[in-house]
C-alpha cells in the first residue's frame, strides 16, 4: 500500500502540525504552493490558518480579498481554521465572525472546518487525504506544483487588480457586474468601498437607500 502523500510550502513544512502528519506516517513532500499550505490531491488545496491569523484578517476586512484570491489559486478549495476563533476575538465582533464564514461558505462555497482541539487539524488532513487517494483513487503530484488550470490567465491568478476587486464586490448582497464597476469607479478600490457610509453609497446607481444599509451593515459584520 502507498503512504500518503500531502504537499506542503516550505515555511509549513516546519510548523507542529508537519510533525504530527509525519508521526501518522503521511509522506510530506515541500512544494512551492502558490496560496495554499497543502495540497491532499492535484486538486484540492487547504489553506491552513491559526485562528488568530483568521480573526485578524477578519478585523481588517482583508478576509473577502484572499477568500478570493485562495478560491483563484486551487480548483477544490478548503479552509481549516486551527483553534477556536471565538478565544480570539481581540474586538472583533461575532456578527463580522458570522459574515466572513458565511462569505466563505455560502458566497464562495468553500468548506471552512473549524479544528478547536489540539490534533484535530492534522487529524482532518489525514482523513482528508486518505478518502481522497486511497477511498477515492484520487492522484497528487509531487513534482513542483504549478499554478491551478482554473483561472483567466493559466497561473492561479486573476489577470488583473481591478478584476479581482470587481470579483470580490460581486459576492456582496445585491451586488451585480454593473454595480461593482460604478462602485469601483467612485471609489478606486476595496478600501475605499468597505469605508463608504450607507448614505454615500446611495449616490451610486442602481443603490437605494436599503440596498445601501443592507450594505453598510454586511460590510460592518452587523448584517443579521
Amino acid at each position: 500500500m502507498k503512504p500518503l502523500r500531502i504537499l506542503v510550502d516550505t515555511p509549513t513544512s516546519k510548523h507542529p502540525i508537519a510533525d504530527q502528519l509525519r508521526d501518522k506516517g503521511v509522506e510530506l513532500v515541500e512544494s512551492n504552493l502558490k496560496f495554499e499550505q497543502f495540497r491532499v490531491t492535484d486538486r484540492c488545496g487547504i489553506w491552513f490558518l491559526p485562528a488568530d491569523q483568521f480573526m485578524k484578517y477578519v478585523g481588517e476586512k482583508s478576509i473577502f480579498r484572499r477568500v478570493i484570491e485562495f478560491k483563484k489559486t486551487v480548483p477544490e478549495p478548503v479552509v481549516i481554521v486551527d483553534g477556536d476563533p471565538e478565544n480570539h476575538r481581540n474586538g472583533v465582533s461575532g456578527a463580522a465572525l458570522r459574515s466572513a464564514m458565511a462569505f466563505i461558505a455560502l458566497s464562495n462555497h468553500i468548506p471552512i472546518l473549524i479544528a478547536d482541539k489540539p490534533g484535530e487539524a492534522a487529524d482532518l488532513l489525514y482523513i482528508m487525504a486518505n478518502q481522497a487517494q486511497t477511498g477515492m483513487g484520487q492522484s497528487i503530484d509531487t513534482t513542483p506544483a504549478a499554478g491551478a488550470p482554473n483561472d483567466n490567465n493559466g497561473n492561479g491568478r486573476p489577470k488583473d487588480l481591478n478584476e479581482l476587486q470587481e470579483y470580490i464586490l460581486t459576492s456582496l448582497p445585491d451586488v451585480g457586474p454593473s454595480t461593482a464597476k460604478a462602485l469601483l469607479k467612485k471609489y478606486r478600490n476595496l478600501k475605499g468601498v468597505f469605508a463608504a457610509s450607507a448614505k454615500e453609497l446611495t449616490r451610486i446607481p442602481g443603490i437605494g437607500p436599503k440596498k445601501a444599509k443592507r450594505l453598510e451593515a454586511f460590510l460592518s459584520g452587523t448584517l443579521d
